[in-house]
């Protein structure tokens, strides 16, 4: 009975740091994200789950302060870990191939959203981020590809509707793209800079 009473109070207590360290991370505390998951590490070592929260939490800030190549470094020993113990994770595969889009290196990346969407054919943050790669490396179409199959999985992923907002206004609807814009901006628990993204898209779209 103790034993299992204290693996119980463990995992609620895990689960409580994580929850935090998920709101730190959606609200741009990126130090604080990073405090609250290596104590959650403390509790599960080597976790590569949470390793790879660490690594979103180092490319996130990197991209916001525009300092990529230095997160990126200060990253690469949480990726190493989060791949050797969960190569066979989709999430882990997105995390790591967005530390490589956030440098630059779009064909690496695109590698490890790749293995995402064949791990994991329905997780529509894969072929978001495959699409949003393909853009960069200049496959457009298989971009858009990508984007509608996203948001055939989850049509309430703030970054999916901007997407296919975006790819409407390309083909000149205004008004669809307009709307889309602003359904992603409404989407319950959406983070800030992606809310302010969405509603000055709209606003540019409504005075064209």
């Amino acid at each position: 009975f103790w034993i299992r009473a204290g693996i119980r109070q463990e995992n609620q207590k895990l689960v409580n740091i994580i929850g935090k360290a998920n709101g730190a991370l959606k609200a741009g505390n990126y130090d604080n994200a990073r405090t609250l998951y290596a104590n959650a590490l403390e509790i599960k070592k080597d976790n590569p789950i949470l390793n790879a929260a660490i690594v979103t939490s180092f490319v996130s800030e990197g991209n916001e302060t525009g300092n990529e190549q230095e997160s990126f470094d200060a990253a690469k020993p949480y990726i190493d870990i989060a791949l050797e113990k969960g190569k066979d994770n989709a999430n882990i595969q997105v995390a790591v191939g967005y530390a490589y889009e956030t440098t630059g290196e779009y064909q690496r990346a695109f590698e490890f959203y790749d293995q995402a969407v064949k791990l994991d054919p329905n997780s529509a943050d894969a072929w978001f981020h495959r699409g949003h790669v393909l853009e960069f490396l200049g496959r457009r179409q298989e971009a858009y590809q990508d984007y509608n199959k996203a948001y055939e999985f989850d049509k309430n992923n703030a970054l999916v509707i901007i997407a296919k907002a975006n790819m409407l206004l390309s083909d000149g609807k205004t008004q669809e793209s307009f709307e889309m814009f602003k359904k992603a901006a409404g989407i319950r628990g959406t983070s800030a800079q992606v809310k302010s993204e969405a509603l000055t898209s709209a606003s540019l779209v409504r005075r064209s």
